[in-house]
């Protein structure tokens, strides 16, 4: 099909949203139908653990409503985990669907925005307006030569305080030498 999801979900999010449709499509071949046996196949073994474990973090109530289409289901479903890009041609070509589906111009399937992931979206808007403001800043300069980045995910763990604290003096250039202590 190459439907596009709502702006900036995760990957996870559009296989969850890809099996919860397989479900859906069960349910309405139950009624016309005397198969009971279906396998859904999927790329996302995540997707398999959150509906082995009935948790998710990043989408609990997208999980919930495909649990839910689970427990309605009369028929026996087996979801299959099946690796991604080894050149599988059903795979393939959900690939080249999924591709089509990001480039249409409108959003055809909605699925809204989570808590986890709205969490996640002020936490990086409240860092990029910090880092601005650290950009702009006139005081501090010494240690925005040593730090730049208010967000450094490249942090030099030490194995005391005294440690880093002897650390970042020397960086600043504010250590206990006689230089600097008589100022």
């Amino acid at each position: 099909m190459g439907a596009r999801l709502t702006d900036d979900v995760a990957v996870q999010t559009g296989e969850m949203v890809a099996i919860k449709m397989a479900l859906e499509n069960v349910c309405e071949l139950e009624q016309t139908t005397t198969h009971r046996l279906y396998a859904i196949l999927t790329v996302s073994l995540s997707t398999i653990d959150n509906l082995a474990s009935s948790r998710s973090r990043s989408r609990p109530n997208l999980l919930s409503d495909m649990t839910d289409l689970l427990h309605s289901v009369n028929s026996q479903i087996t979801v299959v985990w099946v690796p991604s890009h080894i050149c599988i041609t059903g795979n393939e070509r959900a690939d080249q669907l999924a591709n089509i589906g990001s480039k249409r111009q409108h959003i055809d399937i909605d699925v809204g925005v989570e808590m986890q992931e709205m969490y996640g979206r002020v936490v990086t808007y409240i860092n990029k307006l910090w880092q601005e403001h650290w950009n702009n800043q006139t005081t501090g300069r010494q240690f925005y030569n040593v730090q730049p980045d208010v967000v450094n995910r490249d942090r030099i763990l030490f194995e005391t305080r005294s440690a880093e604290v002897l650390a970042y003096r020397l960086g600043l250039g504010k250590c206990r030498l006689n230089y600097y202590l008589h100022k």
